[in-house]
């Protein structure tokens, strides 16, 4: 209780106990909490003359909730228009067709052109009237609409105190949550008051503006999110974990960016427009598994628009992994593939300063694009066109570790240029002879440029901008190609000014 209120009555009676105390004559203490979101919490406590005491057990009343509006629900018919809500009462009539019953008599019926209501259950997207037919506590779910309409629920607060919490259960893999109280709940503490259950993970929650979701600390009233669990389990809500919810909060497992040491981690952040997503991320660490452990995060359920970044794993439950951390080594390859169906050009961004001064290697392949990125040297990746692209990840602790498990090109630099092109590569751990030479547009061979086996890792070869004959070649476009056994032919375009 946060106070209590006090009243002392003196009640005649004949006897209190066996052995009558002189006067008969009984204190009486009513004690109860103030009101608040919840209800009270009240009890009897009776004092005789002899100072001797009894009480009532606890008695709760909760708050009655007549024709409350849901707040804050966003309109407009888009996809930044939707919004996950949910309701934190012991509802009259649990009955969608009771609840949004003017939203139904306003459109006529459930057109889902004009309003929507869903919820992600059993592995999927639940619509109704298809499959939703209640509004469950403790469970959230998304709304649009095109119009304003005020949704009215009435019942009482959830039945829940400072002895009996909430229980609120969750689906092996991601469930829609909802905040089962009217009041900002911290998810962060509610895990610690319940000992750091294993395999249960972060909160969620969307964020209409930017098409896309974020790590939150807290749900405020009337909100829900997304939470994992690598099992199906209960996690019970204090009513005294009452405080403001946190908003976005970081990947705190690996604080370590530089990756030279043994662990280390790299945040992604994807943009498409106005859309984001900073869920990816690659990294090590000494007490990581080659599959999923505390470090990962997978991808969160699709809703109407995505924009991922995806490393496939087929032996995990949930396998799209947007984290992906292993354990500490010298060498390691990730394969990810970027999954987006917004028109706009996708941006993959990372803070290459934070890498650090070191001998480190990490290299970012576009197979599709035959596109090298140095990591360290540059700060983004831009995707034209990002429906389904697969992408690579090589990692070496210093310039001898890396190990590409396939061999490719890079983009020539300078390009165009008056002098030379350099034209980097990388050798594949199974790679025979590498030849790279340049062509006319008409097909002619000008020069081979090198033809040998390499170690594998990054390499680079220079075009002086010579034939076969030590002689300067007219200026224009140049085409140079990669040939191997192992690989099919790769190729580009450059230009000598």
């Amino acid at each position: 209780p946060t106070s209590l209120i006090s009243i002392t009555a003196f009640i005649s009676i004949r006897a209190w106990a066996a052995t009558p105390v002189t006067g008969n004559t009984l204190e009486v203490q009513y004690n109860a909490t103030d009101l608040d979101e919840l209800g009270m919490e009240y009890y009897f406590k009776a004092i005789d003359g002899a100072n001797r005491a009894d009480s009532t057990n606890s008695a709760y009343i909760y708050t009655p909730v007549s024709a409350a509006a849901i707040p804050e629900l966003k309109v407009g018919g888009t996809v930044e228009s939707y919004q996950i809500f949910s309701v934190p009462l012991e509802l009259s009539d649990k009955n969608i067709t009771a609840v949004f019953q003017d939203v139904i008599s306003f459109y006529g019926g459930s057109d889902k052109t004009k309003w929507r209501l869903v919820r992600y259950q059993g592995g999927k997207n639940a619509d109704y009237p298809e499959v939703l037919t209640q509004i469950e506590k403790g469970r959230g779910y998304w709304f649009n609409s095109k119009d304003k309409i005020e949704i009215k629920v009435s019942g009482t607060a959830v039945q829940a105190n400072q002895t009996k919490p909430f229980p609120l259960s969750l689906e092996q893999g991601w469930t829609q949550i909802g905040n089962p109280f009217p009041f900002p709940i911290s998810w962060v503490d509610i895990l610690a008051l319940n000992n750091n259950p294993s395999g249960v993970g972060k909160l969620f929650t969307f964020d209409a503006a930017s098409v896309s979701f974020k790590e939150s600390g807290g749900l405020k009233a009337w909100e829900g999110g997304f939470v994992k669990s690598d099992n199906a389990t209960t996690v019970n809500i204090p009513v005294t974990v009452k405080q403001s919810a946190s908003g976005r909060v970081g990947y705190k497992e690996i604080e370590n960016r530089d990756i030279s040491e043994a662990e280390w981690f790299l945040p992604l952040t994807l943009r498409a427009g106005k859309a984001y997503n900073e869920m990816p991320g690659i990294g090590m660490h000494l007490e990581a598994n080659e599959s999923n452990d505390r470090f990962d995060e997978q991808t969160l359920p699709r809703f109407i628009k995505y924009l991922e970044l995806n490393s496939f794993h087929p032996e995990h439950f949930l396998p799209k992994f947007a984290r992906d951390v292993v354990p500490s080594t010298v060498h390691h390859n990730w394969d990810f593939t970027l999954e987006s169906n917004f028109d706009e050009e996708v941006i993959i961004s990372w803070n290459s300063k934070s890498l650090g001064n070191n001998e480190a290697q990490l290299l970012l392949y576009d197979e599709e694009a035959n596109a090298l990125v140095d990591m360290k040297k540059n700060n983004e990746y831009r995707i034209s066109s990002a429906e389904k692209h697969r992408l690579k990840i090589f990692f070496g602790a210093d310039g001898k570790s890396l190990i590409p498990d396939i061999t490719g090109l890079g983009r020539p630099y300078p390009n165009p240029s008056s002098s030379s092109i350099t034209i980097p590569f990388i050798a594949g751990v199974n790679s025979s002879e590498i030849q790279i030479a340049v062509y006319d547009m008409m097909g002619k061979r000008v020069k081979t440029v090198t033809s040998e086996r390499f170690v594998p890792g990054l390499h680079e070869v220079i075009w002086d901008g010579n034939n076969e004959q030590g002689e300067r070649v007219a200026q224009g476009v140049y085409i140079y190609r990669l040939t191997s056994t192992n690989t099919s032919a790769q190729q580009g375009r450059v230009i000598l000014k």
